[in-house]
Order: C-alpha cells, then sequence, then structure tokens
C-alpha cells in the first residue's frame, strides 16, 4: 500500500484495487499506531480512529486534497500507483543517501541539507536501517521518504530536523 503523503506524523495510505470492503473512495490515514479510514468525496470516517486533533487534520486535508485524491483513487483501482499529493511544504526534488546513516536532500525551492537519521535507529520501525545496505535503499517520495521496511519520515520532519 503506497504511502501517498505524511504531515504532521499522519501517514496517508492507498491501497491498490481496494474497493471490496468500503464499495467507495478511501484513504488510510494512520497515526502512532492507530488508523482511521476515511471517504475522499465527504471525509466521513468509515472505520477505526485517530485522535480528535488528527482527524480534524486528516478531513481537512483531504478537503482541501479531493481533487487530486479522486485522481489517485482512479489510478490505484486499476492497480496502477497513486501519485504522491503535498503534506506539508517542503517537496524533496533529489535525496543521496551517505553511508555514515545521513542523507542530503535537495528542495524543490532550492534548500539544501543533511537529516540524520542515527537518533531514529533505535525506534523499532528504524531497527532493519542499523544495516547501512538497508539504509542505502532510500526512496524519495516527494513529500516523504520511505525505505523498503516500511520506515519512512515526512518532508516536515525532514525540513524541522535538516542541518
Amino acid at each position: 500500500m503506497p504511502t501517498i503523503s505524511m504531515f504532521y506524523g499522519i501517514l496517508i495510505r492507498m491501497f491498490f484495487k481496494d474497493i471490496e470492503r468500503h464499495h467507495l473512495a478511501h484513504i488510510h490515514a494512520e497515526y502512532q499506531g492507530q488508523v482511521g479510514t476515511y471517504s475522499i468525496p465527504d471525509g466521513v470516517l468509515l472505520a477505526g480512529e485517530l485522535p480528535p486533533s488528527k482527524h480534524k487534520l486528516v478531513v481537512a486535508w483531504i478537503e482541501i486534497h479531493k481533487d487530486d485524491l479522486l485522481a489517485d483513487w482512479a489510478l490505484a483501482v486499476d492497480g496502477k500507483k497513486p501519485f504522491p499529493i503535498k503534506g506539508g511544504s517542503m517537496n524533496i526534488a533529489e535525496l543521496t543517501p551517505h553511508s555514515d546513516w545521513k542523507f542530503s536532500v535537495v528542495a524543490n525551492d532550492g534548500r539544501t541539507g543533511q537529516f540524520d537519521v542515527r537518533p531514529y535507529l533505535e525506534f523499532e520501525a528504524f531497527q532493519e536501517l542499523k544495516d547501512i545496505t538497508q539504509f542505502m535503499k532510500i526512496k524519495n517520495g516527494g513529500y516523504f521518504v520511505e525505505w523498503e521496511c516500511g520506515a519512512d519520515l515526512s518532508a516536515d520532519t525532514i525540513e524541522a530536523k535538516m542541518e
């Protein structure tokens, strides 16, 4: 299930060919292990839950990005990869991993910097990245970065802690 956006620690995901259970266009929003499934057309919570403040952010984000979400939904139900949708303010144009568990970032607006992943390596989601070969498999999602093991960071987090 591709992560199509990330903001304020919330992951927004969309399954491929996911029309069986809810029978309408929807997204999955995850925050610290809690998951809510939201209708794209009206932002209604279909299943699960998120903390109230995160729920409000997701509903507002759906309203702002409804056209992009519906276009992504059309791709996903056909088994095609949906496009990333802006979550925060920074869009990552270039990404270069380094062998010291840092990566360099060039943003679309020309800002540059490095992000150090070492403080995150003790968290369960990042454990596999202690293997430098796994760390080097980083992928640029535009508004987030992700690794094959499922670990990911939002552009908001990267922007806030970039050196």
